[in-house]
C-alpha cells in the first residue's frame, strides 16, 4: 500500500483493490433527471450567410475629403487669427487719434496722433502728413495760417509706436463736421515701394466763433421805411481776423443808407474782432410788397475771401428776420391814365390823368386824414399841373387832399371811401424822361387808444421815346441806277429804288428793324445801299428786312434797296402797289417797352423824281 503521500493514481489503485472500504464515500449530488434519448439524427442548422459589404460611392469619399480639408483650413485660420500672421502689410499699421470729437469754433485743439507698427519688420523713414480744414490757424502764432502739418517719424520698430501732436485753432460753422485726413508713408527693408496708411479724423463744431443777430420791425406798410439792425459778436478766445458780413435783401427792399457803409452792395468787411467784441451794422431803406407777404432778410457772417471779391470764404453762421407787409390804415389806389402799376409808361407829348382813391381799412374811425401827392423827376413840368379836387402847393410841387377840399376826410368811418383827381403834362426834350410821384397818407385813429397813422407809396411815370418811319420810291434818284420804261409797260420789267428813313426822339432804341413783304409781281434784285446797317431778303416769305440795330436819341438812319416791277396786262391803266405798308419796331432802352412805327404803301407813282408827272406812274 502506498503511503499517504504517494501518487494519486497509486492511492486510487489501493482503494480500488482493498478488501474492505477505505474511508468514507461522499454521496453523489448530481441530478438524477434523465435526459431525453434522441431516436434519430437531427439535421445540422443552416449556415449563416453574411451579406457582402457595400463599397462607398466616390461622391461620398469626395464629401469626406472636402469636409476634412475645410476642418483643417478652419483650424489653421483660427490659429492665424489667434496668434496673428507675420506678413508685412499696411493693415498692420494703426493710426489712432484719441482726442476730442466736439469743439467750439475758434478753440485751440491739441490733436494727438499715435502710429503703431504691428508688422514683423520696422517701418523705415516714416513721415506723417495732416491736412487741416480751411481757415485753420497755428496755435503758436494765431496770425499764421496752418493748412497742413508734416513731420518725420523716423524708423518705427515692430510692436512700437510713434506719436505727434498738432496744436491748431480750428474754425467752422455751428454743427459743421470737420474732416481731417491723416496720412503716414514709410518703406520696409529690402523694398523701394512706398507704403501709405490713411485715416480720417472727424470733429464736430458745436458753437460758432461768431454769432449774428438780426432785428427789425415786425410789419410795415408797403412803401414804408424799414431799419434792420445786425449785431456781430465774437465767441472765440483768440482774435478773429478778416471777418465779413453778407446780407441777402428781400425783393422789394431799396436800401437808402447803411452804417458802417457797405463795402459793396450788401457786403460788409468788418476786419478783426477781439474776443467778446461786438460790431453793429444798421441798414435803412424802403420795402414794398403785397399785403400779407413776409419779406425775409438773411445775414451770414464768416471770413472774407482772399481774392477781394464780395463773397465769404468760410461761412460761420446765418440768421434772418421776417418783416410782414401790413394792411395800410387807408387803402389808397393811384392810377395814371387808368393804369395802376408801380411803373407806368406814356408816349411822349401825352397828358396824364391821375386818380387817387382811398378807403378806411381799420375797424375804427380815422380823423383828419390827409393825402399828399409830391412830384419830382426831370420830366415834371409844374406849370402843367391841375389839382382837380385838391390843392396844388407849388412851393414844394405837392397836391394836397384834406378836409378843406374834401370834407369827408375830416372823419372817415370804417369802410368810408373817397377820391381825388389831377392832371399834368410831362416836359419834352429831356433824355430818359420820368416823373416820380410820392403819395403820403396821414391821419389820427379816433377813439381810445388813438394815435398818429402814416403810410406811403410811390409811383413812377416813364415817358417813352417816339420813333418814326418814312419811305419813298424813286426811279431817277436815290443813288441806285434803274432801268426799264417809265411809265411802265405791261409784261416789261422796270426797276425802282425804295428809300427808307428811321428816326428816333428821346430814349435810345435797341433792336430796331423795319420789314415789308413784296407782292408777287415785284422782284428783289439784291442791290442795296445801307451804310453800316444791313438789308436782307427771305425768298420763302418774300420779306425784305432792314436791320437797323441801335437808334440813339435824335438819331436818323437811311437805307435804300432796288426792286423790279413786272406789271401784267390786267394792271394797265392803274398804279399798282410796289411796297405795301412798312413797319418799324424796337425796344425803348429806358422804359423797356416795345415801340413801333409804320409808313404807308408805295405805288409806281414817283413824286420824288425830277420831272415827275402823274402819267408816268400809270401802266401802259
Amino acid at each position: 500500500m502506498a503511503s499517504n503521500g504517494g501518487h494519486p493514481l497509486e492511492t486510487l489503485r489501493a482503494r480500488l483493490y482493498a478488501p474492505k472500504p477505505v474511508g468514507t464515500v461522499t454521496p453523489n449530488t448530481l441530478s438524477q433527471e434523465r435526459a431525453p434519448v434522441t431516436t434519430a439524427w437531427a439535421p445540422p442548422p443552416p449556415p449563416i450567410i453574411k451579406p457582402p459589404r457595400k463599397k462607398l460611392p466616390p461622391s461620398l469619399w469626395f464629401l469626406i475629403a472636402a469636409g476634412g480639408f475645410f476642418l483643417i483650413a478652419g483650424i489653421v485660420a483660427a490659429l492665424f487669427l489667434v496668434f496673428g500672421g507675420r506678413s508685412v502689410s499696411v493693415e498692420h499699421v494703426t493710426i489712432e487719434v484719441p482726442g476730442q470729437t466736439t469743439i467750439a469754433s475758434g478753440d485751440t485743439v491739441p490733436i494727438l496722433i499715435s502710429v503703431k507698427n504691428d508688422n514683423p519688420v520696422a517701418m523705415l523713414n516714416a513721415t506723417i502728413t495732416v491736412d487741416l480744414p480751411e481757415g485753420t490757424r497755428d496755435a503758436s502764432d494765431p496770425n499764421k495760417a496752418l493748412d497742413q502739418f508734416s513731420d518725420s517719424l523716423g524708423d518705427i520698430a515692430p510692436d512700437t509706436r510713434a506719436e505727434r501732436t498738432v496744436n491748431a485753432i480750428l474754425f467752422g460753422a455751428e454743427n459743421q463736421i470737420l474732416t481731417i485726413p491723416i496720412r503716414v508713408e514709410y518703406r520696409t527693408l529690402g523694398s523701394n515701394a512706398v507704403s501709405v496708411k490713411e485715416v480720417k479724423y472727424f470733429v464736430t463744431v458745436t458753437t460758432s466763433p461768431v454769432s449774428v443777430t438780426v432785428q427789425s420791425m415786425k410789419e410795415v406798410e408797403s412803401g414804408g421805411p424799414v431799419t434792420i439792425r445786425v449785431a456781430v459778436r465774437s465767441n472765440a478766445t483768440t482774435p478773429l481776423k478778416n471777418i465779413a458780413l453778407l446780407g441777402t435783401y428781400s425783393p422789394g427792399f431799396i436800401p437808402i443808407s447803411a452804417t458802417p457803409a457797405a463795402t459793396s452792395g450788401s457786403y460788409f468787411v468788418l476786419g478783426e474782432l477781439a474776443p467778446g467784441q461786438e460790431k453793429i451794422i444798421t441798414v435803412t431803406g424802403t420795402l414794398t410788397g403785397t399785403q400779407g407777404d413776409d419779406r425775409v432778410f438773411t445775414f451770414t457772417v464768416g471770413t472774407a475771401k482772399d481774392d477781394g471779391t464780395s463773397a465769404l470764404g468760410i461761412s460761420y453762421m446765418s440768421n434772418q428776420v421776417a418783416v410782414a407787409i401790413a394792411k395800410p390804415f387807408l387803402g389808397v389806389t393811384v392810377s395814371l391814365n387808368r393804369e395802376n402799376g408801380d411803373v407806368v409808361t406814356v408816349p411822349s407829348g401825352q397828358s396824364v390823368q391821375g386818380n387817387v382813391s382811398w378807403k378806411n381799412s381799420l375797424t375804427a374811425p380815422v380823423a383828419n386824414a390827409q393825402i399828399y401827392v409830391k412830384f419830382s423827376g426831370n420830366a415834371f413840368d409844374p406849370a402843367t399841373v391841375v389839382a382837380g379836387t385838391g390843392y396844388y402847393r407849388s412851393n414844394d410841387s405837392t397836391i394836397v387832399f384834406d378836409k378843406s377840399s374834401n370834407p369827408g376826410l375830416a372823419l372817415l368811418q370804417p369802410n368810408d371811401t373817397g377820391a381825388g383827381t389831377f392832371t399834368f403834362k410831362p416836359k419834352q426834350g429831356v433824355r430818359n424822361p420820368s416823373v416820380d410821384l410820392t403819395i403820403t397818407i396821414i391821419g389820427t385813429r379816433a377813439g381810445t387808444g388813438g394815435g398818429a397813422l402814416t403810410s406811403k407809396l410811390t409811383r413812377t411815370l416813364k415817358i417813352g421815346t417816339g420813333i418814326a418811319l418814312s419811305s419813298k420810291i424813286l426811279h431817277t434818284g436815290g443813288g441806285i441806277t434803274n432801268t426799264g420804261p417809265v411809265p411802265p409797260i405791261a409784261n416789261q420789267e422796270t426797276t425802282y429804288t425804295i428809300q427808307l428813313t428811321a428816326q428816333n426822339s428821346l430814349n435810345g432804341v435797341g433792336g430796331a428793324i423795319s420789314t415789308t413783304v413784296l407782292p408777287a409781281y415785284v422782284r428783289y434784285t439784291g442791290v442795296t445801299s445801307a451804310g453800316e446797317t444791313s438789308i436782307t431778303y427771305d425768298e420763302s416769305t418774300r420779306t425784305v428786312s432792314w436791320n437797323i440795330g441801335e437808334l440813339t436819341p435824335d438819331d436818323a438812319k437811311t437805307a435804300s434797296f432796288q426792286v423790279a416791277v413786272l406789271p401784267s396786262i390786267a394792271q394797265k391803266g392803274t398804279s399798282p402797289i410796289v411796297i405795301p405798308t412798312q413797319t418799324l419796331t424796337g425796344t425803348d432802352r429806358f422804359t423797356q417797352q416795345l415801340v413801333t412805327a409804320s409808313a404807308s404803301a408805295l405805288t409806281i407813282q414817283t413824286p420824288g423824281d425830277a420831272g415827275y408827272i402823274p402819267d408816268k406812274g400809270i401802266v401802259k
